[in-house]
């Protein structure tokens, strides 16, 4: 099954919130695992304004997320058409209701984010079937000089014996 790893990340100078950053790069996480997992799963925002009160089978990391500080966590899927290609997750040490004008901003944003992304990608893949397609290509041009000299000795050879054969 995939799963989903962390890759990039900001964060301000504290010690807690770097060991908690530290765990997090170390786990990935199965679909609807966590919150990363279920807006991955999903593709759909989440909002947590209460982290603390989270129960950690819901949430795997909330123990940790407590002692960094963490009060309260947004997910946002970054959308590519209907794909999910990677998902914001923002962090606050205050307990903060949710707020439809900021999902929204974040949303747009995580919205322009997946459509590069999927262009970055799509740019990955082409230049991987472009390379692929080189080497395909040299490979046939040394299989069709090989069999080019093959066929200029058995060309030589059937020469030879009808030049023989005409001599006989």
């Amino acid at each position: 099954k995939q799963r989903i790893t962390l890759s990039v990340w900001w964060q301000i100078d504290d010690r807690a919130l770097s060991d908690f950053i530290r765990t997090c790069r170390d786990q990935s996480f199965l679909p609807n695992v966590g919150i990363v997992g279920r807006v991955w799963a999903r593709g759909t925002v989440e909002w947590t304004s209460d982290l603390p009160a989270q129960n950690p089978e819901v949430f795997p990391l909330v123990l940790l997320a407590i002692r960094a500080g963490i009060k309260a966590v947004l997910g946002v899927p970054m959308l590519h058409e209907d794909t999910v290609l990677g998902v914001l997750l923002f962090y606050t040490e205050r307990v903060k209701l949710e707020d439809e004008e900021l999902v929204q901003a974040v949303s747009r944003v995580a919205s322009q984010l997946g459509f590069a992304l999927h262009h970055k990608l799509s740019q990955q893949d082409l230049r991987a079937h472009e390379a692929l397609l080189r080497r395909r290509r040299d490979e046939l041009e040394i299989r069709v000089s090989e069999r080019t000299v093959q066929l200029k000795i058995a060309n030589e050879a059937l020469q030879a014996e009808i030049f023989e054969r005409k001599r006989v």
